[in-house]
């Protein structure tokens, strides 16, 4: 189990020093400032010594967490197959409702950011690509897979995003660090991730933006990288939206939470995600054509270096310390996963609740969880 853990923390570090190489592989119009860059390596090494720091303290909390999805979850999925055809089948009349918008041309930060987003998918997309992900690394129901699946194809269509697969990918390698893999299962990941990474090779040269399936292969992976380098760059606009100002000291903690309940008493002065604010949303040009155009990608580090310097690096670790020990000595399975995918795969290029969608996302997991855990409660 060890191994297979490492191999894991491995990945997600190779992504992060991947994502670093293309800010000096691409045509940036310039270099990473050498205090952003310090400083989001420092995060990174803090973060993965943290995660390999907790997973040797609590053992037998990570042991509870694989019995618990092996066998109480597995048995109340099983029951409950009804609700994954109506998950499945709701997202796919929302991605349905969405076809006209899509071939009238609309972007993706259209569908993300516009009009017709709704909250109730907000809710649904969460809870199918954990419940997918967590059918394939435990081996559920073939034809609870397949309809967890079309939901996450439903997913990407309604989001014009081919980012729910890259997601569902990662969420699949942070259940394996509670689960041994044996190889033959290991051999299915592969598989399972070769036939994902062709479906979303496919859908690109649908999209027009690929001849053939190997350019559309290599611009996939070359997209990946170079939207996570962005991140790099777009660190530094948070930190100076934030610095100095004690209206936000806050929001590293509790980003789109606080800045809600502190904008319902009184207007604030400098929005980040509420009061229509588009800094999230805005377009920063990083390089010489709109290619190089970035929004969203705020690493969360960032958000506390703008507010305490230096010093906030190691307080995100302190923060990051705390809340992985108190959600893995919790009954709260799915969350404690969510929290170890979020600190290996996300929380390097995004705060965790930078918006309403980051926030629903969290929410939608809780949910998960409070339903599991009462339908166990009855059995």
């Amino acid at each position: 189990m060890k191994s297979h853990k490492n191999a894991v923390i491995f990945l997600s570090s190779l992504i992060f020093v991947s994502s670093l190489l293309y800010t000096y592989i691409l045509d940036f119009s310039y270099p990473v400032d050498i205090e952003v860059l310090v400083a989001s390596i420092l995060d990174w090494l803090f973060t993965v010594l943290i995660i390999v720091l907790v997973m040797r303290m609590y053992p037998t909390r990570f042991l509870y967490l694989y019995n618990h999805f092996n066998f109480s979850v597995r048995c109340v999925l099983n029951e409950n197959m009804v609700l994954i055809i109506v998950l499945t089948f709701i997202a796919m009349y929302f991605a349905y409702s969405r076809l006209h918008f899509i071939l009238a041309g609309a972007t993706r930060e259209d569908l993300v950011f516009g009009n017709t987003s709704n909250r109730l998918m907000s809710l649904i997309s969460p809870i199918i690509v954990f419940v997918c992900a967590y059918s394939v690394v435990f081996s559920s129901k073939a034809i609870n897979i397949a309809f967890l699946l079309l939901g996450v194809v439903a997913i990407g269509v309604y989001n014009l995003s081919r980012s729910e697969f890259s997601n569902l990918i990662f969420i699949i390698l942070a259940f394996t660090v509670i689960k041994k893999i044996s190889l033959r299962q290991a051999l299915f990941f592969v598989f399972f991730f070769f036939v994902i990474i062709v479906f979303v090779t496919i859908m690109t040269i649908y999209q027009g933006r690929a001849q053939s399936l190997a350019t559309s292969l290599m611009g996939v992976l070359h997209a990946f990288f170079k939207y996570k380098s962005f991140a790099f760059y777009l660190s530094e606009y948070a930190i100076d939206k934030v610095n100095g100002d004690v209206e936000h000291v806050l929001y590293p903690f509790f980003g789109f939470i606080i800045e809600r309940f502190l904008s319902v008493i009184e207007l604030i002065s400098n929005p980040i995600s509420v009061q229509d604010s588009s800094f999230i949303t805005d377009f920063h040009s990083l390089g010489p054509s709109t290619e190089y155009d970035a929004n969203v990608l705020y690493p969360w580090w960032s958000w506390f270096y703008g507010c305490f310097g230096i010093v906030g690096i190691l307080l995100k670790a302190i923060y990051v310390f705390c809340i992985l020990v108190v959600v893995v000595r919790t009954r709260f399975a799915f969350t404690s996963i969510y929290f170890i995918y979020v600190m290996l795969f996300t929380s390097f290029y995004r705060h965790p609740l930078l918006n309403a969608d980051s926030f629903f996302f969290l929410l939608a997991i809780i949910l998960l969880d409070l339903f599991f855990l009462i339908k166990i409660k009855k059995t």
